[in-house]
């Protein structure tokens, strides 16, 4: 990264788990950002060990940065929660920065992460058909398209980087999202059935409060203005956070969890800013268990996953459409 340091400003957002923090702060200080932005969530009333382990956690960081850094704290008394506290840490962080990386406390970098954010966020500055930038590939080692990374409709959040004319106007209440359903948009966006309802699902959870999250909004407002998603073909981040004490990754023996580090090698790219439509199937089908061929046609769902009216309407369509063959 050079003598000088690393010139692309990071963000960090820590909580309660100092032995994470720890080890994602270590790839961190192994490229000596020059400007490294801390924000912390306080501790929940409710919870007695969590005033110790926000303040051990914070402390992993703050008192080991040991290079010339221009380090800006962001430290909560109380708990906003996931929705509120990393939402705002990001709109606090572009406050500052006309771009940069961000990393949760969970999400372990390999060092050519930096390099690869770093060359992404130059490339790509002023495009503005270019929303994002991520370094978590759930591709189990398969390449999509000719170069080193890829462009997609899904926006992976582990480990990520993007701009401030990107993060511009991110509503985390998503306040037009009832007109985006009353054009009905998602017909526009994806072919499949089974995908517009894996969206329009989390969309609402998010919309109604259900959700305690912030990840839906930002994809939301990026597949709202027609925006990709850079992907690197190498897995680039490591999500350490999957046990009981996550808020969302609880389940250690998930697969996701065991997906390894890769390095980047370069920035070759593909000539073409098209979706790859494969990476995209094999995200649902196999990544996120969406009831999908190889090809992206919707299979027969399973009954628990729909009513049983919607099923028996499924097979009706399914024989029409074998009948008129």
């Amino acid at each position: 990264m050079g003598s000088d340091g690393f010139a692309t400003p990071v963000l960090m957002v820590v909580f309660n788990r100092p032995d994470t923090t720890k080890q994602v702060f270590e790839r961190v200080r192994a490229v000596r950002p020059k400007a490294l932005f801390v924000a912390a969530d306080g501790p929940r009333p409710s919870v007695s060990r969590d005033q110790a382990l926000c303040e051990e956690a914070l402390s992993c960081v703050t008192d080991n940065v040991d290079w010339a850094c221009d380090l800006k704290v962001l430290k909560r008394s109380q708990n906003l929660g996931c929705k509120i506290a990393m939402s705002s840490a990001i709109s606090w962080f572009f406050d500052n920065v006309p771009s940069g990386i961000i990393l949760e406390d969970d999400c372990t970098p390999s060092l050519s992460f930096f390099p690869f954010c770093r060359e992404m966020l130059a490339k790509y500055q002023d495009d503005e058909r270019v929303g994002h930038i991520g370094g978590f590939n759930c591709q189990l080692g398969r390449k999509r398209g000719s170069g080193s990374y890829y462009f997609s409709r899904y926006f992976h959040v582990w480990g990520w980087a993007t701009w401030k004319r990107a993060w511009n106007g991110y509503d985390v209440k998503m306040s037009d999202y009832p007109e985006f359903l009353k054009m009905n948009l998602l017909n526009d966006l994806f072919e499949t059935e089974v995908v517009r309802r894996f969206w329009k699902k989390n969309f609402d959870s998010v919309f109604e409060g259900r959700l305690d999250t912030w990840d839906y909004q930002w994809v939301y407002k990026n597949l709202k203005e027609g925006r990709l998603a850079i992907i690197s073909n190498a897995n680039l981040v490591q999500n350490i956070g999957f046990r009981s004490d996550a808020t969302h990754t609880k389940d250690s023996s998930s697969e996701v969890s065991r997906i390894g580090l890769e390095e980047w090698e370069d920035a070759d790219s593909s000539p073409f800013m098209i979706p790859n439509k494969e990476a995209e199937i094999f995200t649902y089908r196999d990544h996120l268990r969406l009831p999908l061929s190889e090809t992206g046609e919707q299979v027969l769902p399973e009954a628990t996953a729909f009513s049983s009216k919607e099923l028996m309407s499924a097979i009706a369509k399914k024989l029409r459409s074998r009948l008129r063959r």
